[in-house]
C-alpha cells in the first residue's frame, strides 16, 4: 500500500527515495491467516481502516503466492469481500504481485476483478533456503532469478511513478453507504421478527379459539343428550304409573 499523505496508522511503514520521489509503503495484515475466518475478517477490517486513514492513495498492492493452482476457500471469501468494499475508481491503481514464481511458471488461478490489473512476478524462493547449501548450478540459477527480480522491481517503481493518486473519499462514502444499508437491514430484520412474533401469537389465539369452540360443542352435545335421556325416563315412569 503506497500513500502520499497519511494520519497515524498502526502498521509498519517503510520509506524509500528514488531520485526526488519518496515512496511510503505500509505493510498491512495478510489474508488466509492460520487463525481462520475470524482472523481474516479482523485483518481485512484493519486493512480498510489503514486505507481510510489516508487522504490519497497511489496504489493498492496485493501480494499473493503465485504457485497456488487454486484459490483456497478462505482466500476466495476474503477477495470477494475485498472486491465488495473497493470503489470502481480504485481498480486502475491496483497492482498484483505473484511471488515464488515467474511469468511462465505461475499457477495462480485468475481473479475476475483483477483481470485488467498490472501483474508482476517475483521469484523470491532464494530466501527459503540456506545459501551455504547451494551448489554452483543452484547459485547460477538463483543469481539469474535475482537479476530478473531486480528488473521487475524497477518496472514496478516505474508503474508507481506513472500512477495518479486517488482520493480515498469515495471509499469512505462507500463504507458509510454500507453502514446505512446494514443499519436498515438490521431494523428490517427486527421488524420482521416482531411481525413473526405477532403472527405466531395470532396462530396461537386461533388454535385456542378452535379448541375452546370444540369443547363448548362437545359439552353442549353431551349435556343435551343427558337431558333428553332424563326426560324420556320421566315420561316412561309416568306412563307406567298411569297404566297401573
Amino acid at each position: 500500500m503506497i500513500s502520499h499523505v497519511a494520519k497515524q496508522v498502526n502498521v509498519p511503514k517503510y520509506q524509500f527515495q528514488v531520485e526526488q520521489v519518496y515512496f511510503n509503503f505500509f505493510d498491512t495484515p495478510g489474508i488466509n491467516d492460520t487463525g481462520g475466518y475470524l482472523a481474516d475478517n479482523e485483518n481485512l477490517n484493519r486493512i480498510f481502516e489503514c486505507i481510510q486513514s489516508f487522504e490519497y492513495l497511489t496504489a493498492l498492492v496485493l501480494v499473493l503466492n503465485g504457485t497456488q493452482a487454486r484459490l483456497t476457500i478462505n482466500i476466495k471469501n476474503v477477495l470477494e469481500r475485498f472486491h465488495d468494499r473497493i470503489p470502481d475508481g480504485f481498480y486502475s491503481n491496483m497492482i498484483l504481485i505473484l511471488t515464488n514464481c515467474s511469468s511462465h511458471t505461475a499457477n495462480f488461478e485468475s481473479i475476475n476483478f483483477l483481470n485488467h490489473t498490472a501483474i508482476f512476478y517475483m521469484q523470491n524462493s532464494a530466501f527459503s533456503s540456506d545459501s551455504q547449501t547451494w551448489s554452483e548450478q543452484t547459485r547460477e540459477i538463483l543469481q539469474r532469478d535475482w537479476n530478473i527480480s531486480i528488473q521487475t522491481m524497477n518496472d514496478f517503481i516505474k508503474t508507481l511513478v506513472l500512477l495518479a493518486p486517488v482520493s480515498t473519499k469515495s471509499l469512505l462514502d462507500l463504507n458509510n453507504d454500507r453502514n446505512i444499508i446494514r443499519s436498515v437491514l438490521h431494523e428490517s430484520r427486527l421488524m420482521i421478527m416482531e411481525l413473526q412474533q405477532i403472527e405466531d401469537e395470532l396462530i396461537a389465539l386461533e388454535q385456542a379459539a378452535f379448541i375452546y369452540s370444540e369443547n363448548v360443542e362437545k359439552y353442549t352435545t353431551e349435556n343435551g343428550a343427558q337431558t333428553k335421556n332424563i326426560l324420556v325416563n320421566i315420561l316412561n315412569e309416568l306412563i307406567l304409573d298411569g297404566n297401573s
